[in-house]
């Protein structure tokens, strides 16, 4: 909670059964094909915060991607331009809050991983500086759910390797791991049936671009609330992630203690669920850290088998959270009853410095550090608020628990 969760992928595409276009779009993205037989590979992977990056190359160069089963490939325009690559399609691509901009598809003729060469990979032509959240992560592109849904992956963030392999037989599952149903929907992305008390929530989206836990829509939140009265939870108001094209304003949103969740057949222990905008459903790569995942396109299956899982029991913060706008920060989002809600902090204001580090016309290394620093358990912090300069000292506080 002490830090900005952004939604960094949400990479959708518009009305994909309607057209001539879309079809020829739809086959262009789902047109990958790999030709080597029986094999099965291990690497090492990066893991920054609950982000997995991996190093494909292509044309004989190695570039930074991220792993995500929630979004189709792209490339960042220094890369197309480096790869000296041509627009071949255009489409709508819309990001989490149903927000929409044209964009240029690409073809990759070669993207080779671990010596596995995935051929004819179409590619969305993406600025990626103007995603604050892609330009300080510093990735080149992302390897989408069109190239991965080729071949069978293991996913395990503890160990920090991932195995991929054409045959599902050759990788080992643990017995009596229950087998989780996939929907594989637009440009390979997959999605799984969840559910939560009574409610069964269809299209939740494994997405692995996402470094949050559990999110659903406030809607869903609004029934289980009627049907079970006692149910632990947060309140906030203001906006809560960041898609492509913009901040994701919703009227409330909620952080509470779900203990009757399932995946597929899977229990899940009692664990924080993030109750968002109604667009909202995922189940991104904070939750996945904790399991051995195994994903498998073809047989459309997923099997999670746990970690010992990190204690989480209490969820504490300083009921802030802030993003950036243009060179400087405002607060976005307020809990309500939140320490910071006591201090009399508002959505809107400026924050102008934290323990005495300046949060005012930062360039883009100082707007990084801004985004992922650590942010204490106390804070003198310093905001603007119209003309006036108001102080406030802050400290984090038990929020909610397990």
């Amino acid at each position: 909670m002490n830090k900005l969760k952004i939604w960094v992928c949400g990479i959708f595409l518009s009305g994909l059964s309607l057209t001539m276009h879309a079809q020829n779009i739809n086959k262009l993205i789902n047109k990958t094909t790999i030709d080597q037989k029986d094999f099965k590979i291990t690497f090492p992977i990066e893991v920054n915060g609950a982000s997995i990056f991996v190093k494909p190359t292509i044309k004989g160069k190695e570039y930074k991607m991220l792993f995500d089963t929630g979004a189709v490939t792209t490339i960042s325009s220094e890369m197309k331009e480096s790869l000296r690559l041509k627009s071949i399609k255009e489409s709508k691509v819309y990001d989490i809050d149903d927000k929409s901009n044209k964009m240029m598809y690409v073809k990759i003729d070669t993207l080779s991983l671990e010596g596995i060469n995935f051929y004819n990979v179409a590619a969305i032509d993406m600025d990626h500086k103007a995603v604050v959240a892609f330009k300080c992560k510093g990735f080149d592109g992302i390897l989408g759910a069109n190239v991965l849904r080729k071949v069978v992956w293991q996913i395990d963030m503890k160990a920090k390797t991932i195995t991929f392999s054409n045959a599902l037989n050759s990788l080992k599952i643990s017995p009596n791991i229950p087998q989780i149903k996939l929907y594989i929907g637009v440009g390979g992305v997959p999605s799984i049936t969840t559910y939560i008390g009574k409610e069964k929530v269809y299209n939740t989206v494994l997405d692995y671009g996402f470094d949050g836990g559990i999110s659903m829509n406030s809607s869903l939140f609004i029934k289980l609330l009627k049907n079970k009265k006692d149910v632990k939870y947060i309140e906030g108001i203001g906006s809560t992630l960041t898609g492509l094209y913009g901040d994701v304003i919703v009227p409330r949103y909620y952080t509470a203690v779900i203990d009757d969740l399932k995946i597929g057949d899977v229990i899940v222990p009692k664990d924080y669920v993030f109750f968002n905008t109604n667009y909202s459903r995922s189940i991104g790569a904070s939750f996945l850290r904790n399991y051995k995942v195994t994903l498998s396109w073809k047989e459309k299956t997923m099997w999670l088998e746990p970690h010992e899982r990190v204690n989480k029991e209490v969820y504490k913060g300083f009921g802030y959270r802030y993003a950036l706008r243009g060179n400087n920060v405002y607060i976005n989002s307020i809990y309500k009853n939140s320490e910071a809600a006591k201090k009399g902090l508002q959505l809107g204001d400026q924050i102008v410095a934290i323990n005495g580090v300046s949060y005012t016309d930062l360039n883009s290394e100082e707007q990084c550090k801004v985004l992922y620093s650590e942010r204490g358990f106390t804070q003198d912090i310093t905001i603007k608020r119209g003309e006036v300069i108001i102080n406030k000292k802050l400290e984090m506080r038990e929020m909610l628990t397990l």
